[in-house]
């Protein structure tokens, strides 16, 4: 049934008796699963809200930061008591009472010269702010990052510096901590897991006394050239 409130001119939707299928009030606010939406502009009691793209989009669910009201929470997870578990603001910070659970290393973009770097090379300074190929008397910055958990941009607008970066292979995530897939050599011997682990040329590790930069350790044997698991501190 579709019913007309003759007092207030507010719509309802439903099946029988008191609509709460939908409801729409004076003010615009609609409630699903709820004839009492209150103060939000949507209120959907009893189920999810699912939202599905048949099309590619830029964006599939857009939230308008007033730059003039700052610190307002855009989304939200609170108990019956109103305690917050996690909330993101306008202004960009997240909030959580416990912790996120993400892959294994933390990694941040450098610029490279080279386009040609991939997972698992060790990369080194290569001049004012570059990376390049490691090789065995350059100075460690880290590991070509294969699945980071964390990206950390050096830039005043990040996110608009996040979509420029990902785009421009120039730009390299690069783990400096963490658990990272490494290409190793045993051209210095088999590496055993806990063993420490130095550079070699070619973007690859061997085993030897760390750099000062960077503690690299083996978490996984290797009795051939290939990929391992390292942790790097």
């Amino acid at each position: 049934y579709i019913w007309l409130y003759s007092v207030n001119n507010a719509l309802g939707l439903g099946a029988g008796g008191i609509p709460t299928s939908m409801f729409i009030t004076t003010d615009g606010n609609v409630g699903i699963g709820t004839a009492a939406p209150g103060t939000n502009k949507l209120m959907v009691y009893g189920g999810s809200l699912y939202i599905n793209s048949d099309q590619r989009q830029d964006t599939i669910l857009k939230v308008y930061a007033n730059a003039g009201v700052q610190g307002n929470k855009y989304l939200a997870s609170f108990d019956t008591n109103g305690d917050y578990k996690f909330l993101f603001r306008d202004d960009g910070w997240g909030f959580a009472d416990s912790g996120w659970t993400t892959p294994a290393d933390y990694a941040e973009y450098f610029y490279s010269d080279d386009i040609t770097l991939k997972p698992g090379e060790l990369v080194c300074i290569a001049g004012e702010n570059k990376i390049k190929r490691c090789n065995k008397d350059d100075v460690l910055i880290g590991v070509v990052s294969t699945k980071p958990g964390i990206v950390g941009i050096y830039a005043d607008d990040i996110t608009n510096a996040a979509e420029k970066y990902e785009k421009d292979s120039h730009w390299v995530k690069v783990g400096l901590m963490g658990q990272v897939p490494t290409n190793v050599s045993v051209g210095q011997g088999f590496i055993k897991a806990g063993d420490q682990l130095t550079l070699a040329n070619n973007g690859t590790a061997v085993k030897g006394e760390s750099p000062k930069t960077l503690l690299m350790i083996a978490l996984e044997n290797a009795k051939k050239d290939g990929k391992i698991r390292v942790l790097i501190k």
